[in-house]
């Protein structure tokens, strides 16, 4: 997504929701150009296990973003328990990256709670939620004039 912002430059942002919510991650990663990214429930940033398969965590790669990222996720996601998204939280802390989490805090709201076309996934009170924090996390950081 680019952004013409108040002053007439362009800023670029990623989004992505469950395995796309990873791949705004990683394109957060590479892309110096991404000025914000926002995940909503990302999955497999945290592997329990390096293998042949995956030699690197996602979570591992999080010291290269250098942008705002804001993530959304369910207390009732099975994908994307809240225990991984803290630990998530803490990595992103702890490297001093802005980062900006919120879970949804109903027990039955559960992964992938803004797909309106899949309705036992769907959580209109949550999308709703999420929508809000979303816009407003990417019209501070794509629209409004850099602070």
């Amino acid at each position: 997504m680019r952004c013409a912002n108040t002053s007439g430059s362009t800023r670029l942002g990623v989004v992505g929701y469950c395995i796309g919510g990873t791949v705004a991650y990683l394109a957060a990663t590479v892309h110096r150009d991404v000025r914000a990214a926002a995940v909503m429930y990302g999955v497999g940033l945290v592997n329990p296990e390096i293998t042949p398969a995956v030699p690197v965590r996602c979570l591992d790669l999080a010291g290269w973003i250098d942008c705002p990222m804001l993530w959304l996720s369910a207390r009732g996601d099975e994908l994307v328990p809240p225990a991984e998204v803290e630990a998530i939280a803490e990595r992103m802390g702890s490297l001093g990256k802005d980062f900006d989490w919120h879970i949804f805090d109903d027990p039955d709201v559960g992964h992938g709670f803004f797909e309106e076309d899949i309705p036992r996934f769907y959580n209109a009170a949550a999308a709703e939620w999420g929508w809000s924090l979303k816009l407003d996390f990417l019209k501070r950081h794509l629209v409004e004039p850099a602070r």
